[in-house]
């Protein structure tokens, strides 16, 4: 049925789960550093886009006025 003797079936299968888990492991260590990076260097333009969507006039204005009840429909 198979022509791979067992001996080499579980050295490919132990190199390769450790090969795996160290690319998976090394890779993200790294991606993790990266992603850790780019937050810093990010978040205080989502922040501030984030404070301008929120406290824009006319979002408050919309805001305000819907919540009295009134409906324009």
């Amino acid at each position: 049925m198979n022509c791979l003797h067992i001996e080499a079936f579980l050295i490919a299968n132990a190199s390769g789960g450790i090969i795996w888990a160290a690319v998976f492991g090394i890779g993200g260590y790294f991606f993790g550093k990266l992603l850790l990076q780019l937050h810093h260097a990010l978040a205080p333009i989502v922040f501030a886009l984030a404070l301008a969507a929120f406290f824009n006039p006319k979002t408050c204005a919309l805001l305000f006025l819907d919540a009295g009840g009134t409906n324009s429909d």
